[in-house]
């Protein structure tokens, strides 16, 4: 299910959302850019084929270990965020060429 500030959102908002994870299940790239996130939606994790992905312009102040299960991913944006710290299987994405991080507090 969505993540509850989604859900608090409204319809429009929550539809949209998930418009973008099922999208993504095709085009292996995901756009959570400016949705208002706190947190990061573990639904994203289960998403193998991601090669691209943004969650960049939210208030997510962390990333779950989980994260480091997207094998395929290759760029990663996450700039503009409230993000203190990374989990240690960030390391483990071996694709990763590019990882944006600015305006964090890292």
């Amino acid at each position: 299910s969505p993540p509850k500030e989604i859900v608090a959102a409204g319809t429009s908002v929550m539809v949209d959302f998930l418009r973008r994870l099922s999208e993504s299940q095709v085009t292996g790239i995901l756009d959570l850019s400016n949705l208002s996130l706190w947190s990061f939606p573990e639904e994203a994790t289960g998403l193998k084929n991601l090669v691209e992905m943004s969650i960049a312009d939210n208030q997510i102040v962390h990333l779950p270990a989980s994260i480091g299960m997207l094998f395929s991913l290759s760029s990663m944006y996450a700039d503009h965020n409230q993000l203190a710290a990374l989990p240690p299987t960030v390391g483990e994405l071996h694709s990763l060429q590019l990882l944006a991080l600015d305006y964090n507090q890292l």
